[in-house]
């Protein structure tokens, strides 16, 4: 397999059919790509919609995948379902995509590999450009190195610091639609309202920037930049970085052009620079 997609899914039908089939229809080599759906055992309706709508087109079309059914995580465990899917994935390239996201763009597979061979985290084009990666496309080999993608819910923050910390961020002339509630208005359900968000209260435990999740991102972050060294990989940028003549996030905030990672919420009402 070239590509790996990720997918989490609960209690979605419709969104769930058009996001799959935008993916499979715009690819230049369909068979070249695999779909790893992630069930919850609670999950009654997203089971019935994988019986009776997901399969039979899997079964028309002879769609490489797997269905892996677990005990319900949650929104606040968002990458356990990644990191999960990916240990049964084939792929060179993991792309982390959700079942409110459609893609726009033809041969998207083959944007994604020209940049085979290189470690990069890719980045398409998607809610409001967004600075991060929000459906981040990663190396088989971050995988591999620190056995997991992600050790936080918000995985699209977690690996884009990462990646901006390593300048190994790339975004590639891919685009996609993001449908959910806050940006289009659609899939005002359950699913997404029961979401709960980890961040803008550091000190809470669990909150991304938390100092015990700060510290794992750093952990990953060496563990990276080690390998790289050791693949004989630039990583001049991450060593400037360390010795304080390199803003970290630089690349960050040229790429923030709506101002969207700017600021924050922290404790009561307080207002602090994310990249502080």
């Amino acid at each position: 397999m070239d590509i790996s997609i990720l997918l989490p899914t609960r209690a979605r039908s419709d969104a769930l059919m058009s996001s799959i089939e935008s993916l499979y229809n715009l690819a230049d080599n369909p068979n070249n790509i695999e779909f790893l759906f992630g069930i919850d055992n609670d999950d009654v309706a997203g089971m019935e919609n994988m019986l009776h709508n997901v399969i039979p087109w899997i079964e028309k079309y002879s769609v490489n995948h797997k269905i892996v059914v677990s005990e319900r995580f949650g929104y606040v465990k968002l990458h356990k379902y990644f990191n999960g899917l990916a240990e049964h994935s084939q792929g060179s390239w993991l792309f982390i995509w959700n079942d409110d996201a459609v893609m726009k763009t033809e041969s998207w597979d083959t944007k994604i590999l020209e940049k085979s061979g290189q470690f990069k985290l890719l980045s398409v084009h998607s809610h409001n450009d967004h600075p991060y990666s929000i459906f981040p496309i990663i190396p088989r080999a971050w995988f591999e190195v620190l056995g997991h993608v992600s050790q936080h819910s918000l995985n699209d923050a977690y690996v884009s610091n990462i990646a901006y910390y390593l300048d190994i961020f790339e975004r590639i002339d891919v685009h996609c639609d993001h449908n959910r509630f806050d940006i289009t208005g659609a899939n005002n359900d359950d699913t997404y309202n029961q979401r709960e968000i980890m961040e803008g209260y550091p000190d809470r435990a669990g909150d991304f920037n938390h100092p015990d999740m700060v510290q794992l991102r750093l952990n990953d972050l060496i563990t990276l930049a080690n390998w790289m060294q050791t693949q004989d990989m630039d990583t001049e940028f991450f060593t400037d970085c360390c010795n304080n003549t390199q803003d970290p996030w630089e690349k960050l905030r040229a790429n923030d052009t709506n101002n969207q990672v700017s600021i924050f919420q922290v404790g009561q009402g307080q207002k602090k620079s994310i990249t502080e």
